[in-house]
């Protein structure tokens, strides 16, 4: 259930399956990481009730972040409010406004606040091309 506060922060985005679900999350859910948050974001996130992550070993390039997970699509806008098509993929560093609201949950005895996008909005997009694999040659 949705707490019906919201905020808008500044992001980079990482990690975005917002069209096609995470292959790595133990169930079919869209997800996004806002990364390279400011302190002002990660205090108002706080407030809220997120539990905002920072990982300088395993995750440098991102800072301060939240990772916001789906149930549904999360459609991606560009500054002009024009829908991203779904065929686009956001890569990682791509520059956002997000709209970031939170929900409350229980789930087998345990509570918790997450975070939820509201609105994504894509200032500078870097478009994913995929990641470049070299074959070796078989010996």
């Amino acid at each position: 259930m949705s707490t019906g506060k919201s905020i808008s922060v500044q992001a980079e985005i990482y990690w975005a399956c917002t069209q096609t679900p995470n292959p790595t999350s133990d169930k079919e859910q869209y997800t996004v990481n806002l990364a390279k948050l400011s302190d002002k974001a990660v205090k108002a996130l706080q407030e809220l009730g997120v539990n905002v992550l920072s990982n300088a070993e395993k995750r440098p390039d991102e800072g301060h972040y939240i990772t916001c997970k789906s149930n549904y699509k999360i459609d991606a806008f560009d500054s002009k409010g024009e829908l991203i098509p779904a065929t686009t993929k956001i890569g990682n560093g791509s520059k956002a406004t997000v709209t970031v609201s939170t929900y409350n949950w229980n789930y087998r005895g345990k509570t918790g606040t997450s975070p939820s996008i509201r609105k994504l909005t894509i200032n500078d997009l870097i478009v994913y091309q995929g990641a470049d694999t070299v074959e070796d040659e078989a010996l």
